[in-house]
């Protein structure tokens, strides 16, 4: 047996083992589509179901037993409240990470005679079902429109699935947000935001009207007074690495003489650029309380 033929098996093995790892970073087009239909779906029966038996009892049934509930500050998943029962009315954004497993989607629905918008985290099952494991809601004193074709975030692309990828990818995430914090609390929040916020960053605050778009959110950001900063409580990612979110406590310092600090939670819906950077997709935060400095 020659030099050549002898080495072969080994070729064949490690030519074999790169195809794998190739495979494991590329994901089939239809197998993203076809998850992000499913996800659409079980958005939809949601919806649906709390037409029926309200949106309380229809959010029980898709949380995950460990979802974590962000109202006045995080929470269990029995902290869910039932402040109102009209339900979902509109899906309008949905995002989906590339290799099918994990997603966000933004619904609007009534509470009186304002807008309520649900922000849900989703995670598929080892059955391929959905359910919860983030959810914050936001009211605003503004009616919320009937909606229209339903908006899917551009999708990103398929990394390396592997457990300590996905590790690295959560901490990577975290340490984003932690750095938007001291650039927030150093040079201001227009600054940390323009910094963070994708071109088509959906920005919801409580009791303020929603709005889409980079320019649109610093804009209103930059009249904000006070200084803001936060301390991210916990976060997760997609198993590829490509989609995430964090969640905390922000506060804010108004200006002098003012002597009241302003606490709210929020809900951070991060996606990976290209370069390994994360940019925001989606900002939430909650109805500000008062506690004396």
């Amino acid at each position: 047996m020659d030099h050549a033929s002898h080495n072969t098996p080994g070729v064949v093995s490690r030519s074999l083992a790169a195809l794998g790892l190739l495979l494991a970073g590329c994901q089939d087009p239809m197998h993203i589509v076809t998850s992000a239909d499913v996800l659409e779906e079980a958005a939809i029966a949601l919806q649906a179901a709390s037409e029926v038996s309200g949106t309380c009892t229809a959010m029980q049934d898709v949380l995950a037993a460990d979802a974590v509930v962000l109202v006045s500050a995080p929470a269990s998943a029995s902290a869910w409240t039932c402040s109102y029962e009209r339900g979902l009315t509109a899906l309008h954004l949905i995002e989906i990470a590339a290799a099918g497993d994990f997603g966000y989607t933004v619904a609007a629905g009534q509470a009186g005679d304002s807008a309520a918008w649900h922000v849900l985290v989703w995670r598929q099952r080892r059955d391929s079902s959905w359910r919860v494991e983030a959810a914050m809601r936001t009211v605003h004193l503004f009616q919320a429109s009937d909606g229209g074709p339903v908006t899917r975030a551009g999708r990103g692309w398929a990394r390396a699935g592997r457990p300590l990828y996905q590790e690295a990818a959560r901490v990577a995430m975290l340490k984003a947000d932690r750095d938007m914090a001291a650039i927030s609390m150093g040079a201001g929040s227009t600054v940390a935001y323009g910094e963070a916020l994708s071109d088509s960053a959906l920005y919801l605050r409580a009791g303020e009207r929603p709005l889409s778009g980079r320019q649109r959110s610093l804009k209103w950001i930059r009249h904000q007074p006070g200084m803001v900063t936060w301390v991210p409580v916990g976060g997760a990612v997609a198993r590829a690495g490509d989609l995430g979110y964090t969640y905390g406590m922000q506060t804010v310092r108004p200006p002098p003489p003012d002597t009241l600090l302003l606490t709210r939670a929020y809900l951070r819906l991060w996606r990976a650029r290209p370069d390994s950077t994360w940019q925001i997709a989606v900002e939430v935060q909650g109805k500000a309380s008062r506690a004396g400095m």
